[in-house]
């Protein structure tokens, strides 16, 4: 509604030949407050409908301008290889699973890697393939050198898979606080058709607890099961994508499962349902017996800035969907989907099995993306980093010292100063998922949020914003 009135208001103005009165400062003040609208309150459906051909007729925007991150089509810069102490990162086996948490405790995100490895053993009785997954922490990124400062093995106390047909652990990566005990877990599926739980002991070491379970009996979906945990359906606790290829027709399908959490937020995470296929509309949202879409690897990140979740699915082709959240944040709709298009810094590579995050990684305001490939030998992991692309418009680019967001180490209130009245803000994990929105306000009670680092996006009410990064003790 205030995007609607600026624009009628820049509408009448502009046809009345006013704008030509109106002060420099004035008609810039508006314009931040018509960016402001535009960043925090449009969907798709809004910005096609009308308010893209609304900037066009009052004058404010070429046909070409404003291309901001809720469009339909993400675009991300060429990929280059992440390295670590100055070398490029690979791993033996082929294949990288890339997930981010804060396992070392310092505060900020760290990167961690399920990798493919060989069986160790063979059981004399059931002739099942014994093996040890094994995941790469690393932690410390300098993002003027796409870096990472320091990398250790993720201590998993000897935990083991039995495969019957496959010498090879192909090792996925997801982080929750499944327990609801303050640090995060971890659940990994494999080639087996199971989810494993493993708990953290709150130093970073991890033990096997239990196979994640729904409607009271063991996940087992298919296999090479990926999790995604996040809230979709906006009741504030963190429900489970699980992707997932088992055999159809001679060949194979493949689904996108979602798992409700029913124990509600604070509480330890249960499944009390069995998983649902992720639709779109009436249609399972990757289509019915599509070879190309076998083993998807799931990731909910509210790309768009409209409050809820949209979806990427990395696919074995190498290839990446985007599928926006038509629905809202607390029912879902996805589109039919597009394919993002993926570019190399190298001419010679060609890559499989995509595993993506969509994550600000360098912390510059937009959201980048990081994905784990096959190399074009088989042989090679590879971690490739792609820019963000999607924006003319910077996040920060009517950003002012006129606002202060403070204490950048906060326990309940964080707090907001400068020239305006009231402030609008919304707080978000560095992954892009809003927690937090209010308005008119001053200050706002982050008490809830779990330790950790968050951006803070706030806004006066002439359009001035502030991006600010916090840690939540």
């Amino acid at each position: 509604m205030k995007f609607r009135n600026l624009l009628l208001e820049f509408n009448r103005r502009n046809a009345q030949g006013l704008l030509q009165e109106t002060s420099t400062s004035t008609i810039l003040k508006t314009i931040k407050r018509l960016y402001t609208e535009i960043k925090y309150n449009f969907s798709k459906k809004e910005w096609n409908a009308w308010a893209h051909k609304g900037l066009l007729a009052a004058g404010l925007i070429a046909s070409t301008s404003l291309q901001a991150q809720n469009t339909n089509t993400p675009d991300f810069g060429v990929g280059t290889h992440f390295h670590h102490n100055g070398s490029e990162v690979y791993f033996s086996g082929g294949f990288a699973a890339p997930a981010m948490a804060d396992i070392d405790g310092d505060g900020d995100l760290d990167m961690i890697v399920g990798m493919r490895t060989e069986y160790s053993s063979l059981d004399s009785s059931t002739y099942d393939y014994i093996m040890e997954p094994k995941f790469k922490v690393y932690s410390d990124f300098d993002s003027a050198t796409d870096s990472f400062q320091n990398s250790f093995e993720l201590n998993t106390n000897g935990f083991s898979i039995a495969n019957y047909d496959n010498p090879y652990s192909y090792a996925t990566t997801a982080f929750v606080d499944f327990d609801e005990d303050g640090d995060v877990d971890l659940i990994t599926g494999n080639y087996n058709e199971t989810l494993s739980l493993l708990k953290n002991d709150g130093n970073g070491n991890f033990s096997f607890d239990s196979y994640v379970q729904a409607n009271g009996s063991d996940i087992s979906a298919g296999n090479f099961m990926h999790a995604n945990f996040a809230d979709i359906d906006g009741d504030g606790d963190m429900d489970m994508l699980v992707g997932e290829r088992h055999s159809y027709g001679g060949g194979y399908e493949s689904q996108i499962h979602v798992y409700e959490n029913t124990a509600g937020a604070g509480n330890p995470i249960a499944f009390s349902n069995a998983g649902q296929i992720l639709r779109s509309g009436d249609t399972n949202v990757l289509g019915t017996g599509i070879i190309g879409f076998h083993m998807p690897v799931p990731y909910l990140v509210d790309y768009d800035g409209d409050t809820d979740l949209d979806l990427f699915v990395g696919l074995n082709t190498g290839d990446l969907y985007y599928f926006e959240n038509e629905g809202g944040t607390n029912a879902h709709s996805f589109d039919s989907g597009n394919n993002v298009t993926i570019d190399y810094a190298y001419n010679y590579t060609y890559n499989t099995r995509s595993c993506p995050l969509v994550v600000d990684i360098d912390e510059d305001g937009d959201l980048d993306l990081i994905s784990g490939f096959i190399d074009n030998s088989g042989t090679s992991g590879e971690l490739y980093l792609f820019e963000s692309d999607s924006s003319t418009m910077a996040i920060n680019q009517f950003e002012t010292n006129e606002i202060s967001v403070y204490p950048t180490k906060v326990i309940h209130e964080l707090n907001i100063s400068g020239k305006g009245e009231q402030y609008n803000i919304h707080v978000y994990t560095t992954t892009g998922q809003q927690l937090i929105s209010a308005e008119n306000v001053t200050s706002v009670n982050v008490s809830k949020l779990k330790s950790g680092i968050y951006l803070a996006v706030v806004a006066d009410e002439n359009g001035v914003t502030k991006t600010q990064k916090f840690v939540k003790l």
